[in-house]
C-alpha cells in the first residue's frame, strides 16, 4: 500500500490530508509533512527536510529508525573554531557555530552518520555490545569508555564487528544536529 497509494494520488492530482501517528507511513506517503505537538505545528517540510534538518529534538527523535543518538554538551572553542565533546572526543563544528560558543546543547547524531574503524584509529573508543541484522541494515550497539551508548546503522553488506570487539566510532561535525539544551529547538546559525 505504501508504494501504490502515492502513485494513485499523483495520478488523480488530488490534494489529500492523511493523518497518521506512524512516521514511516508519513515518510513514505507524503510530499510534505506537518508535525504537530501540543496542538501546534512544530515543523512543516518535505520528508527529506524533516529527517535531515529536524526543527526540534522531539522531531529528530520521532523520525528515524533506529532512533537518533543524543548527548548533552557545550559548544566550546576559540574564535572561528567551535567544537563539541562527545564522550571526551572533541568534534569540530562548522565555523558558523562560533556565535554559539558557551551555549549548552543537546547533540543529535543519526546512527547512519556514525562509521566504525578499528580500535585505536582515533575517534570515540567503544566496545561492541550487540549486533542486530535488520533487512538491508545492520544496527550495532556500542558502549563508550564513559559508558555512553551509541547506535550505528550500516549496510548489511558491510561486515559487522562481533560483540565484545573494541572499535573506534567516527562522526563528522557536519553530520551533527545541534539543539538548544533548554528549549530543544534546532540552533540555526
Amino acid at each position: 500500500m505504501r508504494l501504490e497509494l502515492p502513485r494513485l494520488l499523483r495520478q488523480t492530482g488530488a490534494t489529500v490530508l492523511y493523518v497518521t501517528q506512524d512516521y514511516k507511513e508519513a515518510m513514505a506517503l507524503a510530499d510534505r509533512i506537518a508535525v504537530l505537538s501540543g496542538g501546534k505545528f512544530v515543523q512543516v517540510a518535505t520528508p527529506v527536510e524533516i529527517y535531515e534538518r529536524p526543527a526540534t529534538l522531539q522531531v529528530a527523535q520521532l523520525f528515524g529508525d533506529p532512533v537518533i543518538n543524543t548527548c548533552h554538551s557545550e559548544i566550546t572553542g576559540e574564535g572561528a573554531l567551535p567544537n563539541v565533546a562527545i564522550d571526551q572526543m572533541q568534534i569540530a563544528l562548522p565555523t558558523q557555530f562560533a556565535t554559539a560558543i558557551g551555549r549548552k546543547v543537546t547533540i543529535g547524531v543519526r546512527p547512519d552518520a556514525v562509521s566504525l574503524r578499528s580500535a585505536n584509529a582515533g575517534g570515540i573508543a567503544a566496545k561492541v555490545v550487540a549486533v542486530t541484522p535488520l533487512n538491508e541494515r545492520t544496527v550495532i550497539l556500542l558502549r563508550t569508555q564513559m559508558n555512553v551508548e551509541l547506535l550505528v546503522s550500516q549496510a548489511a553488506s558491510v561486515a559487522a564487528p562481533l560483540p565484545d570487539t573494541d572499535v573506534s566510532a567516527h562522526i563528522a561535525g557536519t553530520s551533527l544536529h545541534v539543539f538548544d539544551f533548554e528549549t530543544g529547538e534546532r540552533i540555526h546559525v
